[in-house]
């Protein structure tokens, strides 16, 4: 038996990774990084290779209030997939974007909210062989929580 490889985010004081992924050189993560106080969010992706080095990082801009990709994908682009959650307006709105692995942009290639409105999270991210994109969670209407399931063409 292999011993366990430890990695860790390096970018803020405390780290959290909620989901993994395969990816040819190793596993993507995703999770979120925040200030000692964890006053400041910020969702944090990022590329392991197989003895735990980080092969490529990009954090989203900080923010007040939780946010954090709680799943990943990567579809045949080369494109990693994020499913997650941003506070906005003191309510946490379901986020889903991608970007490009190995690109030092801090913008992502395309963004959605996890619907249009109302308090919800992304908590999974699944791509198919044509790379359309459907993210899961749920959202909140009328008091009520409703699962819910999106098709987004890739």
């Amino acid at each position: 038996m292999r011993p366990p490889v430890i990695v860790a985010a390096e970018s803020a004081s405390q780290t959290v990774f909620f989901g993994a992924g395969p990816h040819p050189d190793g596993v993507l993560v995703t999770g979120y990084g925040c200030d000692d106080a964890c006053t400041y969010y910020q969702i944090e992706t990022a590329l392991y290779g197989p003895t735990g080095v980080r092969l490529w990082h990009m954090p989203d801009a900080p923010g007040d209030g939780l946010r954090y990709g709680s799943d990943v994908a990567l579809d045949s682009q080369g494109r990693v997939l994020v499913a997650g959650a941003v506070t906005e307006k003191g309510a946490l709105r379901g986020y889903v974007f991608a970007r490009p692995v190995g690109s030092e942009s801090p913008l992502p290639l395309f963004d959605r909210w996890f619907p249009a409105s109302a308090p919800s999270e992304a908590l999974g991210v699944l791509v198919d062989t044509y790379d359309r994109i459907f993210p899961v969670g749920y959202i909140t209407a009328n008091g009520s929580i409703q699962a819910r399931l999106e098709w987004i063409h890739g």
